[in-house]
């Protein structure tokens, strides 16, 4: 499989004492000195190679083969160097570190530092690089880092209380809208408990037919017909009775 020509750099975890010394993964053409011989002209292979980067140390850049013990120490490295990645370090750039200016950026980065966290962790060599102000350079950088933290410990803690204040209102939403509901139902079932059973609600002869026509005829007023209004029959007379 071809391999793609890129290098790497990153620094090996979180800890101040591994942020001074990093990688960078490359490839490199390498003369291949026994072809060379038999094929009567230079041939060359791209080889892997690493080269360790010390912050505060630019006089030595050691270079290597890469062997399984580079690969173990920086697995997430390696691996993105054989994708063709290339990353800087974590943590802070220098250029966002309000305390440096440019000239100061550009000679610490000629001394290999990227980042506050290298010169926050940088060794009593290192400080001799730069001097009278190597100490102060450092001390500036933990103080930094320091506040930084802080101040990443009082957001987090106010995130979780508002976290906190919004599940305990809805908490209590959620009591509320049970407490509701609880009310809705104990008046439905108190009402169902309030009517009157069907059979102790009957009346004893309410079913008789002639109690029940009892009942309807005293209850209803008569109701008068239409033909009420009909003049009396006149009274007839008889044979011997004289007309008035």
């Amino acid at each position: 499989m071809a391999l793609v020509n890129g290098s790497f750099t990153r620094t090996n975890g979180a800890a101040l004492g591994q942020a001074t010394v990093y990688p960078r993964f490359f490839m490199e053409a390498v003369q291949d000195m026994m072809a060379s011989e038999q094929q009567g002209r230079p041939i060359y292979r791209e080889g892997e190679r690493v080269e360790i980067i010390m912050a505060g140390n630019p006089y030595s850049k050691p270079v290597f083969r890469v062997a399984n013990e580079h690969i173990e120490r920086w697995p997430t490295e390696y691996a993105a160097f054989k994708k063709g990645q290339e990353i800087s370090p974590d943590g802070t750039p220098l250029e966002q570190w309000p305390v440096l200016k440019r000239a100061m950026v550009l000679e610490l980065k000629a001394l290999n530092f990227v980042t506050v966290e290298q010169l926050a962790a940088m060794s009593d060599h290192a400080m001799q690089q730069i001097p009278m102000y190597g100490r102060r350079l450092k001390e500036l950088a933990q103080a930094y880092l320091d506040d930084a933290k802080a101040l990443a410990m009082v957001t987090a803690a106010t995130a979780a209380n508002d976290r906190k204040d919004q599940e305990i209102a809805a908490l209590k939403l959620q009591v509320e809208n049970m407490a509701s509901q609880m009310q809705t139902m104990f008046a439905q079932m108190q009402a169902k408990l309030d009517a009157p059973h069907p059979i102790a609600a009957g009346v004893p002869g309410m079913n008789d037919p002639m109690e029940a026509l009892k009942q309807g005829q005293a209850a209803s007023a008569p109701v008068q017909s239409s033909f009420a209004e009909l003049p009396a029959v006149p009274r007839r007379r008889g044979k011997g009775e004289a007309a008035a």
